[in-house]
């Protein structure tokens, strides 16, 4: 065993696929060409609404992390961590 890691438990990896799974379905790399595909394939004002959505809520989600962290640089190293 190295230094600095914790030992393996068995079944490890399998348990971290359900979760990588349910993080891709945040990320935006999966939103954006799901609502491509509905504004051009099933219905263009819900495909609208949808962008607008993802907007709105990427930018309270870079609003609210900003403020919980005390600075307005993204990226950097937060004192309080």
């Amino acid at each position: 065993m190295g230094r600095g890691r914790c030992p393996r438990v068995p079944g490890e990896r399998r348990a971290q696929l359900p979760m990588e799974a349910i993080t891709t379905l945040g990320a935006e790399g999966f939103f954006l060409p799901l609502v491509l595909l509905v504004f051009w394939c099933i219905d263009k004002p819900l495909g609208m609404d949808l962008a607008l959505l993802l907007m709105i809520s990427g930018s309270v989600n870079i609003t609210l992390k900003r403020c919980s962290r005390g600075h307005g640089r993204s990226g950097a190293i937060s004192h309080f961590v």
